[in-house]
């Protein structure tokens, strides 16, 4: 028993490393392209980086979480079978996924941005790329998890040399084009070696189980990219209104590892306890578990949002050109919206099998987003659209506070822990206004941000010492609790 708990930290461990080297790439890729290109260059490959993303992940539909079930449920002969099947499926998503980028060529580069003739290869990387998206799930599914983050660890190295190495050595943006299909024809090959390693045999498959493992992964899937395409909306809304500043935007508009993170591992954490509770009827236990995790994470994400606002300005001028610091403001309103993400809030949703609130939230914020950021962008550009996606995610959070006040039973002054939430946002907001004081002294950037971050972090614990309250905050909840909910899996 004890071998198997010390193992569990070694997985997630293990898994955390290849997940953090696929974000973390991403985020690299970002700022050398932005550095390394002329600034209609890297407008032009923020747009193919983005249809290229949206593609892989609309692609999949994420039918990589069903992976892990269906393929355990096999017998051992009948596993590589299975991993095959499922491969061409999502290779034949890609083809439909790449027809349809060379019949809007035409559209996609109209504006501003010329991208026509690098489509091609993002179509051919598309289809080759789709069918490895179930190898780190495949490997999982074997309990070969050290092999999972190898993988995960080794395709973000092949990624990064395809996007980065065409463009040092002067190919531009069709040179990062071809690059990427590169990298993709050699995660395929990989993918190869990996569907080898799975376990074959002459048994066929029990009938209609990939349209079992697709229906199982739908929900989730179509989420997912919903919720992809919120964050690739805002972006494409400039590229076709202010098409000249995307590059900038992009940059701006990246999504911070550690914050993306954090939420996700925060409703990790708990998931299995919000499960229980609803199956079992106990709503208040939930609730309660539901309280401590955003009481704990807003302490950590609020402080993180309001310091990448205070420190936006250094971070710009030390890490890109001149010509990039125009999106200082949009990077700092989008910091912003990291505030509401004390948790992740669709994890209330899925333990409570809630999968019509968890679309529909999506939806919501989908739709805000194109309203609120299309009149930004046409108003006031791309500093427009930045505002506007905030604007779309507020009005998002009170809908999804709404139904999971709904799904506790209780009312929204209980659907987070708000007194440690409000603490937090006026403890940073204080701390941040002191550090800015601060470093206005300084003349050095690198100096600057040193005063900046010191006295920010300095300051926010020695408030939050100071603020702590005299009594043991209350971690019960008073939800009622119902009879037991039937929870279907």
């Amino acid at each position: 028993m004890s071998r198997h708990i010390d193992s569990v930290p070694k997985r997630s461990a293990l898994l955390a490393v290849g997940q953090s080297a696929v974000k973390g790439s991403q985020v690299v890729i970002t700022v050398v392209l932005a550095r390394l290109l002329s600034p209609a260059e890297w407008s032009s490959a923020a747009l193919v980086l983005s249809i290229y993303l949206v593609a892989l992940t609309v692609g999949t539909l994420h039918v990589q979480h069903g992976i892990v079930f269906f393929l355990r449920g096999l017998q051992i002969d009948q596993r590589r079978r299975f991993v095959v099947r499922i491969s061409w499926a999502l290779a034949g998503a890609g083809a439909v996924l790449g027809g349809a980028m060379m019949i809007s060529r035409a559209w996609i580069s109209s504006g501003d941005l010329e991208v026509s003739r690098h489509l091609p290869w993002i179509a051919l990387a598309v289809i080759l790329e789709l069918p490895t998206s179930i190898a780190a799930s495949t490997l999982i599914a074997l309990e070969r998890v050290a092999a999972a983050a190898m993988w995960d660890t080794l395709t973000a190295v092949v990624g990064f040399a395809g996007s980065v190495v065409p463009v040092v050595a002067g190919l531009g943006v069709h040179g990062l084009a071809v690059g990427i299909a590169a990298a993709a024809a050699v995660r395929a090959v990989l993918f190869v070696a990996v569907v080898r390693s799975v376990s074959s045999g002459a048994r066929e498959l029990p009938s209609g189980l990939v349209r079992r493992v697709a229906m199982y992964g739908l929900p989730l899937g179509i989420t997912l990219a919903v919720s992809v395409l919120n964050r690739t909306l805002d972006k494409w809304l400039v590229a076709a209104f202010d098409g000249s500043n995307l590059g900038s935007y992009v940059v701006a508009a990246q999504e911070i590892p550690l914050l993306a993170v954090l939420p996700v591992a925060g409703g990790a954490a708990i998931v299995a306890q919000l499960v229980d509770g609803f199956r079992h009827g106990d709503r208040r236990s939930a609730h309660a578990e539901w309280i401590r995790l955003t009481a704990t994470m807003s302490m950590v994400v609020v402080p993180l949002a309001i310091g990448l606002v205070l420190i936006a300005p250094e971070l710009f001028e030390l890490l890109l050109p001149q010509h990039r610091r125009n999106g200082v403001l949009p990077f700092q309103l989008f910091s912003l919206i990291a505030l509401h993400r004390v948790a992740e809030y669709g994890v209330v949703f899925r333990a409570a099998d809630r999968t019509a609130d968890l679309m529909a939230s999506a939806a919501v914020l989908l739709v805000s987003n194109l309203v609120c950021a299309g009149v930004g962008v046409v108003l006031f550009g791309a500093p427009g659209a930045s505002a506007g996606t905030l604007v779309a995610n507020v009005i998002a959070w009170v809908f999804v506070l709404r139904r999971i006040s709904s799904v506790f039973g209780c009312s929204i002054r209980q659907a987070i822990a708000w007194e440690e939430w409000v603490r937090a946002v006026a403890t940073a907001t204080i701390a941040a206004t002191a550090a800015f004081a601060l470093g206005s002294f300084t003349a050095a950037t690198p100096a600057r941000l040193i005063v900046k971050l010191l006295t920010m972090s300095v300051g926010y614990l020695l408030l939050l010492q100071i603020g702590r309250p005299g009594r043991p905050r209350r971690t019960t909840s008073s939800v009622e609790s119902p009879a037991p909910m039937a929870v279907h899996r």
